[in-house]
């Protein structure tokens, strides 16, 4: 081959791979201008965190500080499923309240701090929240011995033990009426006895307080029967029997046991599949040290990752939370211990009325796409009887001809689109103006998107046509094909 027909190609490839270059650099910095910090998405603005998708609802984080500190406080938080962090700054010219925006799910509180008072403490608080679809919840933290710190003439702030303050209780409002007394502490990560978001059950890990619940027994002394029913007896009864709701809206499902231990697993949560459930215990020794193994398949097979048995693990595969409780915190677990569980698909509802008097499960497996449906009850009673409106929850107005009015059918079950049903709890309580907000998330695998590839072939072939076209058609010079004639001369010695 030609010699400078290879030069040519060469040259083409190199501005083809000059040009990919180019094109990729400026995919990784199209977003270059949104601010993080670590490795979290800034969320500092009040009010200007606007609404980014249709998963994204907004709470508020308040704090309640010295009187006289001026600099800003900051919170850290986290997605549970996705692992997402997002970091919020909390200032003095707000009030101490950040409005922000977050997709809904399962977060958790890393942790709250001052940049210059390093030493502030906070008063227990929520750990583990849940955003639900209804969103425009609270989360509120407070300095402890918040009124024993002063200011000098300087004004910088110091403690005073002798001023007496009242800590009070820190009652707080959770996203989507998440109410709870979950624990937190003053350092990221440092939590010993998080209860996820478990209303006021309190009972795992109980740190030697004997006597919560209806009975007078210490935990020590039940039987694992009745401490399962102690630990539970703030559930409720759902239209299936295996699974159970919390106040919030939360499912818990039924779990079995086979083996030795007083623990009691719990599995919450919504799930994203209908599986049968096996945890089994690896390696024994109490809660925080032992390990455990799970499958979604009957035992046939594990999940390959091994977790630690704690108070609250996420499996983001499942959409679940299984936390293990104990009477006592030296109870163990013994490594082949068994609980089972099973789940079928479920999908977020929160609601304005309180699970004892209106109940309703979301459930169904073949969703193309996700939406959010409000139900409101608009006459009283229950089966064949009770009316409901059902429409799309993001509509800024709702008129008449928005509302499908159905009642509720005989069986309790109510088709949706694409697959979803709502499952109404057997009662005679549904009551006109009680709310549902039923948040239903697609199934459906997610298509590959060739477009950017499809692009960056078309920039990288029509660049190479281009630079081929400009070598071809290069104006040759005179000299690159001049034939130079050959002087040569003879040793006249050699020939003589």
């Amino acid at each position: 081959m030609n010699k400078k027909i290879i030069k040519r190609i060469f040259a083409a490839l190199i501005a083809a791979i000059m040009c990919l270059g180019m094109f990729s650099m400026f995919s990784i910095t199209a977003h270059a201008d949104e601010p993080f910090v670590d490795d979290g998405t800034w969320i500092s603005d009040y009010d200007t965190m606007v609404n980014r998708g249709d998963n994204d609802r907004k709470i508020v984080i308040e704090v309640i500080v010295p009187s006289d500190l001026r600099t800003t406080v900051c919170a850290l938080m986290k997605n549970r499923e996705t692992g997402q962090k997002y970091f919020a700054r909390i200032e003095k010219v707000n009030g101490y309240r950040c409005n922000i925006w977050l997709p809904m799910g399962d977060y958790e509180m890393l942790g709250l701090w001052c940049p210059i008072y390093n030493d502030f403490e906070w008063e227990t608080g929520t750990t583990y929240f849940t955003i639900y679809s209804n969103g425009n919840g609270m989360l509120t933290y407070k300095v402890k011995n918040v009124d024993s710190w002063v200011a000098d003439e300087w004004g910088n702030l110091h403690y005073d033990e002798t001023i007496s303050n009242d800590n009070g209780n820190n009652n707080q409002s959770n996203p989507g009426n998440n109410t709870g007394n979950d624990n937190t502490g003053s350092n990221p990560g440092n939590n010993n006895n998080p209860n996820g978001n478990l209303g006021n059950d309190d009972i795992g890990g109980d740190n030697n307080d004997d006597n919560q619940g209806s009975t007078d027994k210490p935990n020590s002394e039940l039987t694992r029967e009745e401490f399962i029913a102690k630990t539970d007896k703030d559930l409720f009864d759902t239209p299936f029997d295996f699974i159970k709701m919390d106040v919030n809206g939360k499912l818990f499902y039924t779990t079995q046991y086979e083996g030795t231990s007083k623990a009691y697993m719990r599995v919450s949560g919504f799930s994203k599949k209908t599986c049968d459930g096996v945890v089994k215990i690896v390696s024994g020794g109490i809660i925080g040290e032992a390990t455990f193994k799970i499958s979604i398949d009957g035992g046939k097979t594990f999940l390959p990752s091994t977790y630690t048995v704690s108070n609250s693990t996420y499996i983001s595969d499942l959409g679940l939370t299984i936390s293990f409780v104990v009477p006592k915190d030296t109870d163990e677990l013994y490594a082949g211990d068994t609980h089972t569980f099973k789940t079928i698909r479920t999908h977020e509802v929160s609601s304005s009325v309180s699970p004892a008097s209106a109940i309703i499960v979301a459930t169904g497996t073949n969703i193309e796409y996700t939406f959010e449906y409000k139900v409101e009850v608009m006459s009283s009673g229950g089966f064949g009887v009770a009316k409901i409106a059902i429409y799309d929850a993001n509509l800024d107005t709702v008129t008449q001809a928005d509302k499908t009015i159905i009642v509720i059918p005989e069986d309790g079950i109510v088709n949706l689109d694409n697959g979803a049903q709502l499952v109404f709890k057997d009662l005679d309580t549904y009551t006109k103006g009680q709310v549902f907000y039923v948040h239903v998330n697609s199934n459906k695998v997610e298509e590959i998107d060739y477009t950017r590839l499809y692009v960056l072939g078309g920039v990288v072939g029509f660049a190479a046509i281009v630079v081929f076209v400009i070598l071809l058609n290069k104006k040759e010079k005179r000299t690159d094909y001049t034939i130079n004639e050959y002087k040569g001369y003879q040793d006249e010695d050699k020939y003589k």
